[in-house]
């Protein structure tokens, strides 16, 4: 008899259940792709989690833990790479993840030194920052960015925005 309304983006076994049970499903489904990801982490002075860490050093927690993360959340990573504090590695990583992934993640590198060399990189490379610096502590240096491209066309990229609650 009565239909049964499902709003919620995965559900699609659950849905086939119902409807092999004889429950009449209407939905209205937004279907997308996984975004394709690619995590760059930074810094001379953080090592791998296998590598012998000296005092001056940290070991790159940052870049497994986010993998692991996006991972659950059905995000596609398709890369993850540390780069040195060096303009020509960083300017090359940021252009090669940029022609194939979604949504590039990036971790150090956006402080105002002269070794943090993101935001030059994604000014090479026309993405538009929508934030710089939040209020927040820890993690105040904070880049966020968009690029137009063909999943994400400029007039929406012009549009987003982006919110931050503390």
């Amino acid at each position: 008899g009565n239909g049964v309304v499902l709003s919620v983006s995965k559900l699609f076994e659950e849905i086939v259940g119902l409807e092999k049970a004889g429950v009449e499903v209407r939905s209205r489904l937004r279907v997308s792709k996984r975004p394709r990801t690619v995590v760059l982490t930074s810094g001379d002075e953080v090592v791998g989690i296998a590598d012998h860490v000296v005092p001056h050093q940290i070991r790159n927690s940052n870049q497994p833990m986010l993998a692991s993360l996006l991972a659950r959340m059905g995000v596609d990573v398709v890369a993850h790479l540390h780069l040195p504090d060096q303009l020509a590695p960083t300017l090359a990583a940021v252009g090669e993840s940029l022609a194939r992934a979604d949504l590039l993640i990036t971790v150090g590198g956006v402080s105002a030194g002269d070794r943090d060399h993101f935001p030059e990189a994604f000014k090479q490379h026309g993405v538009e920052a929508k934030l710089g610096g939040a209020a927040i502590q820890p993690g105040r240096p904070i880049f966020v960015c968009c690029v137009a491209t063909s999943s994400m066309p400029s007039d929406k990229c012009q549009n987003a925005t982006v919110s931050c609650a503390a």
